[in-house]
């Protein structure tokens, strides 16, 4: 996977999205998504935010699931991307990794 560093800006507005809308964030269980049909207009566009916002971070990026909290509270986001020419796939990043880059496996 390719990812391009957000900006602090960028990374910023991500965090206040996800503080203010809620419903982005969903703890799912194996294939469980969002239902965006219930989504009001202002969910619908802070969505739309998220997704410009990776698209243009994520190598092969089609689309963001939502946010998630994993077992030490920290922040991911959970997406589709083009795993290759005839599969996509889920992908999982720390939005810290999106700020930083990818975090050093440990020995």
């Amino acid at each position: 996977m390719t990812i391009y560093l957000l900006t602090q800006q960028e990374y910023d507005t991500l965090l206040e999205i996800q503080k203010k809308f809620p419903v982005l964030t969903f703890q799912n269980t194996g294939y469980q998504y969002i239902d965006r049909s219930k989504f009001t207009e202002e969910e619908k566009q802070a969505d739309l935010q998220v997704t410009e916002i990776l698209k243009a971070h994520i190598k092969d990026f089609c689309r963001f699931d939502n946010f998630k909290h994993i077992t030490n509270g920290e922040l991911v986001i959970r997406f589709q991307y083009q795993w290759d020419i005839s599969f996509t796939g889920v992908g999982y990043l720390k939005l810290s990794e999106l700020l930083n880059g990818f975090e050093k496996l440990q020995d």
